[in-house]
């Protein structure tokens, strides 16, 4: 709701420009971190990548970050 009254009442001016920018690299850094907790915690073994589960487990985490999507349209 605060990004909402935000985005809705300032002007598109330097201020604005670097709080997107704020927002987007805060983003981004969460998405890395949730991709980095996956590659490193719930991969048990090297053997298991590409095997169903980890397929199943990368599409599920990319479903709770919203990036299945583009992933989709990607490849």
């Amino acid at each position: 709701m605060l990004y909402g009254i935000f985005d809705a009442t300032i002007s598109r001016t330097d201020g604005w420009h670097f709080g997107k920018i704020g927002q987007m690299i805060e983003r981004a850094d969460k998405t890395s971190r949730v991709l980095d907790v996956k590659y490193h915690i719930l991969l048990s073994t090297p053997d298991e990548v590409g095997s169903p589960l980890d397929l199943i487990q990368w599409a599920a985490l990319l479903k709770s970050v919203s990036a299945y999507d583009m992933y989709r349209k990607k490849w």
